[in-house]
């Protein structure tokens, strides 16, 4: 099956901040289709061009670059084609037709072809203005160039970029005129010399050699996983999540922020940084499953950089050591969170949970590849996690306390002011969300120690505080028992999903959990439907595969989030948070075919009807295939990268397994084997 998006025109903007017209990207650069005085503008992004500036009511955060203007074409009359397989863009406009595509190098290729009766196609590259910004633009024999920056003043870090259009030698056969422009960008994050970057990479272009750089990024990339379900449309957006989070991930020290790097204009909501209350983890929740743990390279990079004044926030406010996170962050160290509060001039919003949910993804990330390099990398993080909350729980009646430690914001910048409500959440005592993240990174503490030959001597006070740490608190709504949000303060929300999020993604219940436990978390995710929550559904519907919810279900809400929310270029056009979403589908659907994170292999847990889906991962390092018809499960084949004991819940009454070394058994109940890296154990059920 081919993956497209069809677009017709420039589709209606959002009615919040994203673009709506057709995109492409290649993990840095992004290229997103607009229009302007009836002419098809493409706006120019780049995940490493930030305003560089302290605060949370500021003009900094991640900034648009410029916009390049084809003339001569009608944005209203025109299809595009979102080749999701293929990585690129294929338009039409009445007798003209081009494709657009990013080389992993940062170029992009522009490629229109019309008839020669016709006038040429006319490119004009323009800088975006404002903020402050030093602005600069040329044309010469060589093309055309534009330069915008940001320094002096209380920036943290400066910023300048550089991008050159260039249009190569026009070629006409056969009565058809081809024109190809080049588009080059650079940075200052990337090199001193970022203008000469960008002119050589433009100066140097090849369409041919370009093009074959990019088909073979493309093609590694759908090599990785893939799936067949018998819900096309969930498949698609399976693929176009994928797409998505590829076009804007990957930079190593620049990860997504709130909306990637689909920055059409200057006005990102939030700065479009990393807010750590969920909303920058959420895009990583499916890719390590999805077997694309690539996607997260530089995720760690902010969260590393911030640490000396998170240091100094639990030493100056907490009298604690380890780590204490505001709720937002930049690049490099930068303070998003700088506002007049009650809590030192910054918004902590009362959370005491931020830096532990940063290491989610980094918790997952370790789960799912055994990476040890990767482990050294982030064992520091970890580790100031665990020694903040050594210091700041309490040990009382016999059990850890986690004290004054809202479950959401708390509403208030100052003395008095309040936003939006009247709620005061500061005094919550054990909530669900970081009573599960404290179990989560205490766990993945003594596990990434172990493998790495470090800190012995804490491994039994990590199992003590671990065993001992408050129950998750529970009372009585709509006559079942559910989750109380917190044991003393706010009992519940009807909005968000902070009730399930120790379940997903902090992993602490599922369908190997005490029968009484799973069944108060399906009854806290059956209270109130939050399947089209603008903050919760990225989480929510995960948390439901975990618990064995049904298959209808959760398709269901899915499509619900398609009819009401998608855009035609495969983003989601909800209030709160943006590129998050792109990884609802992506994670549930992962969920529905593939469980593991309770270290047992579970295939198809919730998936009933036909579906196949090659390379997922599953937690250990094992990659799994695997295919089901007629709510049987066919076949499955199971290869393990870093060796270890591979279980497997039994999908048959009996089934036959064949061992690495050839030997066929008969197994009856849990199907285990010893692999070493490289190994393959395959299963059927037993003619």
């Amino acid at each position: 099956m081919e993956h497209t998006l069809y677009i017709q025109g420039v589709p209606k903007p959002a009615k919040h901040f994203f673009p709506s017209g057709a995109v492409c990207g290649n993990g840095d650069l992004c290229l997103m289709y607009g229009a302007e005085r009836a002419a098809l503008t493409i706006r120019i992004a780049k995940t490493d061009f930030w305003k560089g500036l302290p605060g949370g009511r500021t003009d900094g955060g991640i900034k648009t670059v410029g916009s390049l203007r084809i003339a001569g074409i009608d944005p209203a009359g025109m299809t595009t084609e979102q080749r999701l397989d293929e990585g690129l863009l294929a338009s039409a406009c009445g007798d003209v037709r081009w494709t657009v595509f990013l080389s992993p190098q940062n170029v992009a290729v522009l490629q229109f072809c019309s008839p020669v009766k016709r006038s040429p196609i006319t490119a004009e590259l323009l800088p975006a203005y404002g903020g402050g910004s030093r602005v600069r633009a040329w044309r010469s024999a060589a093309g055309a160039g534009i330069e915008r920056g940001f320094s002096g003043g209380e920036l943290l870090f400066e910023s300048a970029v550089c991008v050159i259009l260039r249009e190569a030698a026009r070629v006409v056969r056969d009565g058809v005129r081809t024109q190809t422009f080049f588009l080059t960008a650079a940075t200052d994050q990337e090199t001193s010399a970022y203008r000469q970057r960008a002119q050589s990479l433009a100066d140097e272009a090849d369409a041919e050699t370009l093009r074959r750089a990019h088909d073979a990024w493309w093609q590694a990339f759908w090599r990785k996983s893939s799936v067949c379900l018998s819900d096309k449309a969930a498949e698609l957006q399976w693929y176009a999540d994928l797409y998505l989070l590829a076009c804007c991930c990957g930079h190593p020290e620049f990860p997504p922020g709130l909306f990637g790097s689909f920055i059409p204009n200057d006005n990102a909501p939030w700065h479009g940084d990393y807010h750590l209350n969920y909303n920058y983890q959420a895009p990583f929740y499916g890719v390590f499953s999805a077997n694309h743990p690539e996607l997260s390279d530089g995720y760690e990079a902010p969260l590393l950089a911030f640490m000396p004044e998170g240091e100094r926030n639990a030493r100056e406010f907490l009298s604690c050591r380890g780590i204490y996170y505001p709720v937002g962050v930049g690049p490099k160290g930068l303070n998003t969170s700088r506002a007049p509060s009650i809590e030192h001039d910054e918004l902590f919003l009362g959370q005491k949970s931020d830096a532990a949910y940063g290491a989610v993804i980094m918790i997952l990330r370790w789960n799912a590849t055994r990476d040890t390099a990767y482990a050294e990398k982030v064992y520091t993080y970890i580790r100031a996690v665990t020694d903040f909350f050594e210091d700041y729980m309490d040990f009382a009646d016999g059990r850890y306390w986690i004290r004054n430690d809202a479950i959401h914001e708390v509403p208030f910048y100052w003395e008095g002011f309040t936003y939006g409500c009247e709620d005061d959440f500061s005094t919550d005592t054990n909530n669900l969300l970081t009573l599960g993240l404290v179990r989560m990174v205490f766990a993945a503490a003594s596990d990434m120690a172990q493998a790495l030959g470090r800190d012995a001597e804490k491994l039994a006070l990590w199992r003590e505080m671990t065993e001992k740490i408050s129950p998750f608190p529970t009372f009585r709504y709509k006559g079942k028992e559910v989750f109380r949000y917190t044991e003393q303060g706010l009992d519940w929300r009807r909005d968000n999903s902070l009730c399930i999020q120790h379940i997903f993604p902090a992993g602490q219940i599922g369908l190997s959990s005490d029968k009484h436990l799973l069944q108060v978390a399906r009854d806290t995710f059956a209270a109130e439907d939050r399947s089209t929550d603008d903050n919760g559904t990225n989480s929510y519907l995960p948390a439901g595969a975990r618990l064995g919810i049904g298959e209808e279900y959760l398709l269901s809400a899915l499509h619900r989030n398609y009819a009401a929310f998608r855009l035609p270029n495969g983003l989601f056009d909800h209030a709160g948070g943006g590129v998050e979403h792109n990884s609802t589908t992506l994670t549930t659907v992962n969920e529905m075919l593939l469980q593991s994170y309770t270290g047992v292999v579970r295939l198809f847990p919730v998936w009933r009807s036909d579906a196949s889906f090659t390379s997922l991962r599953a937690d250990g390092a094992f990659l799994v295939s695997a295919s089901q018809c007629g709510g049987t499960v066919e076949w499955a084949r199971i290869t393990s990268e870093k060796g270890g004991l591979l279980r497997v819940e039994n999908p048959y009454p009996t089934a036959e397994v064949v061992l690495p070394n050839g030997t066929r058994q008969t197994v009856e109940g849990e199907i285990r084997a010893d692999m070493r890296p490289g190994d393959t154990v395959e299963i059927r059920k037993k003619a």
